[in-house]
């Protein structure tokens, strides 16, 4: 500042310096540190979730075409033996030994199974272009990939062994949950902790027209114990909707817990049930081999029982292709 007023005696200028020291009362930075944290903690949460759900899709995608890809190789096992068909049905009409409509429906047969394979053909390629969709890779590069589409995934015992407390430990969706209402619960202590004022010091320093001046200011804004009832009450009701939504959460994951695991079960049942058919049937199949052999049947015979052993292949491979299924529906409930 300058006066300009000022005689010989006083200096005409003064100059001030002061700064405002604030404290916070009733832990209210650390309340929003803490909170910040909670944000933190979702959104990395969240990130996982994202990927989880990426990974499950892609395991469904890559075991779809593990399905149509055995498919394929099982229905050009089966064209080939209903080829012979075709080509011994057409035989014996020329011998007068098969009707017309025998010939006419084996090669129906023939043409519903060459319709098939080109169907699955189609739906191959359809899941790569998937595939290369979930994995952000051009369609060209997803072709030339490895994939191995053999190997069955092997199932581990314990996976079934107390599935809610996994499901519950590991769900990032119930982890999210839990993470909101600690922050819901932040925000009711945050309002809590704003009923009572912060402290602000100011000290100062002034040259005021020849005269040294020190100052050391004190300040808080008055502040009524009952000023926050309004905030605090909606905090309150936040902090137990949150608390809603995570028992909502925990029941709904246990029962789909429940229910995938014994889906699982019954598959897994049934799978050993028709490794026990296919075994009886390939023992049919190595009987008729032997009369066969033995001139006590025809060639035609020897085909068609080729062809059961090919139909019981093929059901015995949709229920590994169920089963695994299943399994990976049991990873996703339980995030393991």
């Amino acid at each position: 500042s300058r006066s300009n007023q000022a005689n010989q005696d006083i200096n005409p200028f003064a100059y001030q310096f002061s700064i405002d020291i604030p404290i916070d009362t009733h832990n209210k930075r650390q309340i929003q540190i803490e909170g910040f944290s909670h944000l933190t903690e979702i959104a990395k949460l969240d990130l996982a979730q994202t990927a989880w759900q990426l990974r499950h899709d892609i395991a469904l995608t890559l075991n779809d075409m593990r399905w149509r890809n055995a498919k394929q190789h099982l229905l050009e096992s089966e064209i080939a033996h209903k080829e012979k068909i075709v080509s011994m049905h057409k035989t014996r009409k020329q011998h007068g030994l098969a009707s017309t409509l025998e010939l006419s429906q084996s090669r129906l047969r023939l043409a519903t199974s060459e319709a098939m394979l080109k169907n699955i053909v189609a739906q191959k390629t359809t899941l790569q272009n998937q595939l290369a969709k979930q994995l952000g890779l051009p369609l060209n590069v997803v072709r030339e990939m490895s994939l191995d589409l053999e190997e069955q995934k092997k199932l581990t015992s314990s996976i079934t062994e107390n599935t809610q407390k996994a499901a519950l430990l590991n769900r990032t969706d119930l982890r999210i949950a839990l993470e909101q209402y600690a922050l819901a619960e932040n925000k009711l202590k945050l309002e809590i902790a704003k009923q009572y004022p912060d402290i602000s010091i100011s000290p100062g320093l002034a040259y005021e027209f020849g005269d040294t001046v020190w100052s050391l200011g004190f300040s808080g804004l008055m502040s009524l114990l009952h000023k926050n009832k309004v905030a605090i009450a909606e905090a309150e009701q936040l902090r137990q909707v949150e608390v809603a939504k995570v028992e909502a959460l925990q029941a709904h994951i246990i029962g789909e817990a429940n229910q995938v695991s014994a889906q699982l079960m019954e598959l897994q049942q049934a799978l050993v049930q028709k490794t026990n058919q296919h075994a009886l049937i390939n023992q049919h199949f190595s009987a008729t081999k032997a009369q066969f052999n033995a001139g006590e049947i025809d060639r035609l015979a020897l085909t068609n029982a080729m062809l059961e052993v090919g139909v019981s292949e093929e059901e015995l491979a949709y229920l590994q292709f169920q089963q695994e299924k299943a399994t990976i529906e049991l990873e996703n409930v339980l995030q393991t």
